[in-house]
């Protein structure tokens, strides 16, 4: 559970991380309205972000979700003044200015946000104004909703997020109270709660980036220590009980019994510590020389048989315990796959995404350097997109963003790689390529979209820049540079163009930041 609350709040960060890359291109180009239809969507796609806006320098909310704040002073927010020096991500507080504005339904208590923030600067690295959302609380509860076990009432499990007070912050109904687990070094402890029953409870501290300040949050777990030990308790009084009958049993036939019959006891005495040692074919049946020794070795026998039984049951419900350990194991491992997968899949186009296509680049980066073999880049960019949006629809804008998708796939090698960069941008990695490659690859790409057919009334073309590296000068980053200043130039010199090394565009920009 820590690790999921620690992972979706990294996820945010870099959404709005992302976000601000993308206003900052957007206020240094004028194109405010691109940046409201930005956070629009990010919005529409993720409806934990109750607010996301853009204020400049001065503390101003330029542009809003709804437009809701939209022309106030948030310069005394934290989230401005931390996000004014770099990405920031703030502990859960209650809404101040957003109270009065956000729907609120009756009886849910406070309006809670978790808020993240990322500077904006222009071209020249010149801060121009902070990023900001407020995600609500509620998005903790759907995870713990889905990562809580079905049986936890049954067992008595209880679940709470702590912060680094110890003061509960989930779930609603307990918050601000203080969980007493003190300054243990360990993760875990054994307390009395007020009814005197004794209480176990574990916890993990939930992990965060290198650039979130930290906030001490911790998932914990608490439940009765005898609901925890309820079937040890059970076979270990069994067990008691049973050894203890055998003893008085023992006992009061060695003071009771006379000398004449002490063979038999001995014989019955023999038999049983047989059992007790493992041997589960040792037999408790002596030819007594009176009804009560045949009676006693008969008694002692059954006894002995049902013991065993038990044992063979005990067994076999320790061996169906670890099958079921097992079982579970092996479903969070394929689950921990299947949200990794989603972690570095794009949804709507279905090929990689950012983090996907940054992590490639950085293991290809890495193979060029070793073996000395050329590498490529292409950076894509569908020409006029916001055209397509505004006339057909956004539904349309996503079919064209699929088909594009499908003919880089299509168009490349399996060993090559393929990424949606965000909106309408689009890489795609060439191992082993040298450059007069790559621009072949490129304008065959080109040709492939202008000719496709397409889910609007109109062709649909695309502007590619091109960067290669064959002698290791340039790092990844320095290649993702170059190559969309040479997209760029494309679409400066009038679009459905490949534009490489020899098109009129060679040095490496200075402040573009791709990734």
């Amino acid at each position: 559970m820590s690790a999921v609350l620690g992972e979706n709040l990294h996820e945010r960060e870099r959404e709005i991380s992302f976000l601000a890359e993308i206003a900052s291109r957007e206020v240094s180009a004028g194109r405010e309205l691109d940046l409201q239809a930005s956070i629009d969507r990010l919005q529409k796609s993720h409806p934990y972000y109750s607010w996301i806006g853009f204020a400049d320098t001065n503390g101003t909310v330029k542009q809003a979700t709804g437009g809701m704040l939209t022309g106030q002073s948030v310069i005394k927010r934290p989230w401005f003044q931390h996000g004014m020096k770099g990405p920031f991500v703030g502990d859960l507080h209650e809404a101040v200015l957003l109270a009065k504005l956000l729907p609120q339904a009756a009886g849910v208590g406070p309006v809670r946000f978790i808020d993240f923030a990322a500077p904006v600067t222009d071209q020249q690295q010149r801060l121009v104004g902070v990023l900001a959302a407020h995600a609500h609380w509620v998005w903790a509860e759907e995870v713990m909703k889905v990562l809580t076990p079905g049986s936890a009432r049954e067992r008595g499990l209880s679940l709470f997020i702590v912060n680094s007070e110890n003061q509960i912050i989930f779930p609603d109904h307990q918050f601000g109270e203080t969980v007493a687990i003190g300054q243990q070094t360990s993760h875990y402890a054994v307390q009395e709660d007020a009814n005197g029953r004794a209480v176990a409870m574990a916890w993990a501290p939930v992990k965060q980036s290198a650039l979130q300040t930290p906030m001490g949050w911790k998932v914990l777990v608490r439940q009765p220590v005898d609901a925890i030990l309820s079937d040890v308790l059970v076979l270990q009084n069994v067990f008691m009980y049973t050894v203890i009958a055998g003893v008085l049993v023992f006992i009061g036939l060695g003071v009771l019994i006379a000398r004449r019959i002490s063979e038999p006891i001995e014989a019955i005495t023999d038999g049983a510590l047989a059992i007790a040692a493992g041997n589960e074919t040792a037999t408790l049946r002596v030819r007594g020389r009176t009804l009560e020794i045949r009676r006693l070795s008969g008694a002692i026998q059954s006894m002995a048989s049902h013991l065993i039984q038990r044992n063979h049951a005990i067994a076999e419900a320790n061996s169906e315990l670890e099958a079921r350990v097992a079982a579970r194991t092996s479903e969070l491992a394929q689950a921990n796959h299947a949200l990794e997968q989603l972690a570095r899949r794009d949804a709507l186009t279905g090929i990689a995404n950012r983090l996907a296509v940054k992590e490639r680049l950085q293991q290809e980066q890495v193979r060029t350097q070793r073996y000395h073999q050329p590498f490529s880049v292409l950076m894509l960019d569908v020409d006029h997109f916001k055209r397509v949006n505004d006339t057909y629809g956004h539904a349309a804008g996503d079919e064209v963003l699929k088909l594009i998708a499908g003919l880089m796939q299509q168009q490349i090698r399996a060993s090559d790689f393929c990424g949606r960069m965000g909106g309408e941008e689009f890489l795609v990695l060439l191992p082993d390529t040298a450059h007069h490659e790559a621009m072949l690859v490129a304008e065959k790409l080109r040709l492939a979209v202008q000719h496709a057919a397409t889910p609007i009334e109109q062709n649909i073309t695309i502007s590619i820049g091109v960067a290669s590296d064959d002698s290791t000068r340039f790092s990844g980053q320095d290649l993702l540079q170059l190559a969309d200043a040479r997209l760029y130039e494309a679409k400066r010199r009038g679009r459905n163009q490949v534009m490489g090394e020899n098109s009129g565009q060679g040095e490496l920009p200075g402040t573009t930041d791709v990734l």
